[in-house]
């Protein structure tokens, strides 16, 4: 999108954000998608595959680098350990906050499986989970809403650190163990462009850990407490 601005709905009058439009364009493009691959409407045209119709907004949220990622993992020491397993979630995944709620849901070991939602499937798919935290997941039964993780991030005074930083924090650290694009956004359950979301299913569990593995040993290390020697 070119603008920034926010756009007013005809209809109803009311302002319409630029990330509603995009999740609209999402939503439109997935029905053309749908007509045309099913036979249903197969001369139809997808002009949403031709353009970009992501917003431009940018910084809306703080990229964490390591010294927010050591910061946190300091914090949570003392936090209970569903607020623990909660965060490193979101920190070793870069799901959506909404998606740790399926994390409950997903019986398959280290795993986490995100059905297509209803805002135009913004994402869809499984990715791996670091089976420590799938484990304790699971055997705690709950996991703490946003807003308790969101508090807590509010402790480190940066604006726009949020719990949706980690998935920022996630994308980069993909791009710094030299993830391919399409894989990682793969493993953050985006829906791959153009005709990669058509052919070939996806992306088959092997690359998914692999890529999953390197982004977790880059993060494993700001774990652990730094030397003051």
């Amino acid at each position: 999108m070119d603008s920034e601005q926010e756009r007013v709905d005809p209809r109803s009058g009311d302002t319409i954000s630029p990330q509603t439009l995009q999740n609209r364009c999402n939503l439109l493009q997935g029905l053309l998608k749908v007509a045309i691959t099913s036979g249903y409407a197969p001369q139809l045209d997808n002009p949403f595959l031709s353009v970009d119709f992501a917003t431009q907004l940018n910084n809306a949220y703080l990229t964490p680098e390591e010294p927010e990622y050591r910061w946190m993992f300091d914090r949570l020491k003392t936090e209970p350990r569903e607020v623990q397993v909660a965060m490193k979630i979101l920190m070793f995944t870069g799901c959506r906050v909404g998606g740790l709620k399926f994390l409950l849901k997903t019986d398959e070991p280290g795993w986490l499986v995100l059905p297509e939602d209803e805002e135009g499937g913004k994402t869809v798919g499984r990715v791996p989970v670091p089976l420590d935290l799938w484990t304790a997941a699971h055997e705690i039964g709950r996991l703490p809403a946003a807003k308790k993780l969101n508090l807590l991030m509010a402790e480190r005074g940066l604006a726009k650190f949020s719990a949706h930083s980690w998935r920022h924090g996630f994308k980069r650290v993909c791009r710094e163990v030299g993830l391919e694009d399409n894989l990682s956004k793969a493993l953050m359950t985006h829906k791959l462009p153009g005709m990669d979301s058509i052919y070939g299913n996806g992306y088959p569990d092997k690359p998914l850990i692999e890529g999953a593995e390197k982004v977790w040993k880059e993060i494993e290390p700001w774990m652990e407490e730094e030397s003051n020697a």
